[in-house]
């Protein structure tokens, strides 16, 4: 009888401590959601740019010596006279495409550019020769390059290299260089370094610096001249 007695008032017992345990909430474990990488550098893009640019045509001096060679001084006569490097407002479009593998980051881009950029000059001999001009404007340009580089968190250093186009409208005038106004273009090579930095999942800003040079660049009939352009931009791109 006592047996009885203590079983029944154990189970009594037992009973609000059981119900309570299925009473108190179920607390599940909290996972936190993967973060989203706004740094993924992968796919296509898209934008353009705004900067300064520079031609430079130094070297053609020793071309412009060999002209006027006989007839005044040609030392002289090209360093005070002709302005064969200049600078100015530069702008652009670029479009490529992003692969990543694991911190690097390689892929194509086309660009094209155009640059409010003259340079040349005018001549006038002490023996009475008439004037001799020349002037080269920037047309427009373009290159097609392979961008390769390293991602770290949300920015990406990369390096540049390809082919680069140039046109340029050249005058001429006077006895040595002739009378001459025409399109002359130039292929040659381009390389850079730049800098892109992620703002979202799909916008990032960037700032890259860029060498084209052309070689043997025909200047006239008489003249070929080395040209280097070279250009710093700020870069805005889009990605999908």
């Amino acid at each position: 009888m006592r047996s009885t007695v203590f079983a029944v008032l154990a189970g009594a017992l037992a009973a609000p401590a059981f119900s309570a345990g299925l009473d108190e909430p179920i607390v599940e474990p909290v996972v936190a959601a993967a973060p989203t990488s706004a740094a993924s550098f992968d796919g296509a893009h898209v934008g353009g740019s705004l900067g300064l640019g520079s031609l430079d045509a130094e070297d053609a001096e020793d071309g412009l010596e060999d002209i006027f060679g006989g007839v005044a001084d040609p030392e002289g006569f090209v360093s005070d006279t002709f302005d064969l490097t200049d600078g100015g407002f530069a702008h652009g479009l670029h479009a490529g495409y992003n692969v990543r593998r694991g911190s690097v980051v390689f892929g194509p881009e086309v660009a094209v550019f155009g640059a409010e950029i003259e340079v040349g000059g005018v001549s006038e001999f002490e023996d009475g020769q008439p004037e001799e001009t020349i002037d080269a404007d920037v047309d427009y340009g373009a290159r097609v390059a392979l961008r390769g580089g390293v991602a770290r968190g949300a920015t990406l250093v990369y390096g540049t290299l390809g082919l680069a186009y140039l046109d340029l409208s050249i005058d001429t005038d006077g006895v040595f260089l002739a009378r001459t106004s025409e399109s002359r273009d130039e292929f040659g090579y381009a390389a850079g370094l730049g800098v892109e930095r992620k703002l979202t999942d799909r916008v990032s800003v960037g700032a890259q610096y860029s060498l084209h040079a052309f070689d043997d660049f025909e200047v006239g009939d008489d003249l070929e001249i080395d040209l280097a352009y070279r250009a710093l931009d700020l870069r805005l791109s889009l990605g999908f």
